[in-house]
Parts: structure tokens; sequence; C-alpha cells
């Protein structure tokens, strides 16, 4: 199996349209992110059935792999460069199962898609409390995320600048907001802990989502299996469960052979 660099972007709708639900980060990155900071390839310019990114050139991560034939997964993982990652974003259970049984997983991060498939399911509404996002917050939103690393300010700048969010304030700071992720998905959920328990998570996200919806963005999000209280607050935002993924750092020959060395 030989990948080839993705040039003409259009040639990926076909396959986007046909399974609509689980390409939706495919398409944002393709068509709302800037194009500079992804490489796409596929395993046919023309007819793509097999898609997978990187960040710029940085194959030891790979953004996500989608397949249209399932069947398929075990074949791609063995294919080079992704064969050599380190990591590999939201990974289908059916490939993530295969590397289980294949690699040793140093990290791994089991969570669920849900997804605002039925419109009429949400019956939020926006709030006039509820403002948006400064680019001056966007440290302060990287502090209180989790899996950022010395990159995330500027990722979470970005997206502040570009996309819908919301923020409730209290004198001027940030103290319950939301904002979307680089594949068009909903996160960065946070409420200040003294604060929590008042119904702000669900005022921001009702908001953000009537913003989402006035510019037409799908309705999706990720969540680690074991929030449950993320949970429960997103299935009373109407969204339903639609797969199973994980974000895996693999432990390669090489790492093997960094931490003996250790």
């Amino acid at each position: 199996m030989e990948f080839h660099r993705l040039e003409d972007y259009e040639k990926m709708r076909p396959l986007l349209d046909a399974d609509y639900w689980n390409t939706l980060r495919y398409r944002h990155m393709l068509f709302h992110s800037p194009h500079e900071e992804h490489v796409f390839w596929v395993d046919d310019m023309d007819k793509p059935s097999i898609i997978f990114s990187c960040w710029k050139e940085e194959t030891s991560s790979i953004d996500g792999i989608y397949c249209a034939d399932p069947a398929i997964y075990p074949r791609i993982l063995e294919t080079e460069p992704i064969a050599s990652a380190k990591f590999i974003s939201a990974l289908p259970e059916v490939a993530c199962a295969y590397l289980r049984k294949k690699s040793r997983i140093k990290k791994e991060y089991p969570s669920y898609r849900y997804a605002l498939k039925d419109r009429s399911r949400f019956k939020g509404k926006a709030s006039s409390e509820v403002d948006y996002l400064k680019p001056q917050h966007a440290k302060l939103v990287a502090d209180s995320w989790p899996y950022g690393g010395d990159w995330s300010s500027d990722y979470i700048r970005a997206m502040i600048e570009n996309f819908p969010t919301s923020a409730y304030y209290r004198e001027e700071i940030p103290v319950a907001f939301c904002a979307l992720h680089g594949d068009g998905s909903m996160g960065f959920l946070y409420v200040e802990p003294k604060l929590r328990g008042k119904g702000l998570g669900r005022l921001v996200s009702d908001t953000f989502i009537h913003r989402l919806l006035e510019e037409n963005f799908p309705i999706y999000c990720h969540i680690i299996r074991d929030n449950v209280a993320s949970i429960k607050l997103t299935e009373r935002l109407g969204l339903e469960q639609i797969c199973e993924l994980s974000w895996m750092d693999l432990v390669t020959e090489e790492k093997e052979g960094e931490e003996e060395g250790e």
C-alpha cells in the first residue's frame, strides 16, 4: 500500500459525504482550518478511500485515520509512515483493538464521540449573559485544559480568533467557557471549581451550540469514557453517542530502546 499527498481537496467530498458523521473532523480540517497546518495523505489521488493527516510534516504524530472499509485498518497500521507513528488521534475502536494486540500502549484516552444528528433534540436557548472568549484569554484556557503542551496557547488563540466561542465573565475574567478544537469538535469546557453546580456549564454550552448552529457547523464532541459528568451534560443537550475511539500514545521500537538506556 502506498500513500500520496493530497493536493485537490475537492476529491475528498464523495468519501466524506458517504459517511458524514464518521468523517466530521476531516471535513473541518480540510475546508475550515488553515491548510498549511495539516498535511493529508490518501491511497488514491482520484478516488480516495483512505485518508490520514499529520501536523505539517510531523508524521510521528497522526491526526487521525479514516478508512471506508474497516477491515483494512490492520494493513494500514502496518504501512509507513503510520507504522512508525508515536501518537495517533481519534482512532476507531476496530483499529484500536488491533493495536492493543500488536503494540505496547504507553497511554490511551478511550473516548466516545457524541453528535447532534437531530437538531430538534436540542432545546437550549442562547443567553445574553454569555459573551465570547478573547484572544488574550488563550493562556487561561490552555492552563485549564489537562491535555495541552507548550504549543497550546497559540493553538487555542487561533481557535478563539477564527471560530465561535462562549464565555461567562466575572470581573472581566472568564470563569466558564467553551471553544472549538482544531477538528471542529466542541471542547475546552471549563467552569471555575467554586462556581460548579450552578448551571454555568449548561449556560455556556447552550449558547455555544446556538452560535455553531447559526454558522452551520455540525455539533459534535469527544468525551473521555469515564467523564460521567460531561457525558450527562452532553446527553441533556440532545447529543447522541455515535462511536467509540481513542487517542493512543504508542511505544515504538525507538521508544523502547530509549527507555532501556535511561
